[in-house]
């Protein structure tokens, strides 16, 4: 083998090293900020329980209003019933729309 075919060897070599290094940092990166997060969760998981306990304990929400409730729900029918209808305005023979409005 001559000294340039040794050379490139080498340097492909080197190049598979570094990748593996490199994948190997970074999943060891990922798997720590993954526990990291885990943590974080747990944490705010408990602080979240604790929050709604210290709610519930100082006497929670309100019942709901039965009139709020009636005008929420004619409000919500009131908006289904008004859907806009579907306007195509018409086409020539080629395809090609032929309204003046567009």
């Amino acid at each position: 083998m001559t000294p340039l075919e040794i050379g490139v060897i080498a340097l492909i070599l080197l190049v598979i090293a570094s990748f593996v290094l490199q994948t190997l940092i970074f999943s060891n990166i990922v798997r720590i900020q993954g526990e990291i997060i885990a943590d974080r969760v747990e944490d705010l998981n408990t602080a979240l329980g604790e929050a709604m306990q210290n709610f519930a304990d100082m006497g929670g929400m309100e019942p709901p209003n039965p009139i709020l409730g009636m005008l929420t729900e004619v409000f919500r029918r009131n908006m289904e019933s008004q859907v806009a209808p579907k306007i195509i305005p018409p086409k020539d023979e080629k395809g090609q729309f032929t309204s003046d409005n567009l």
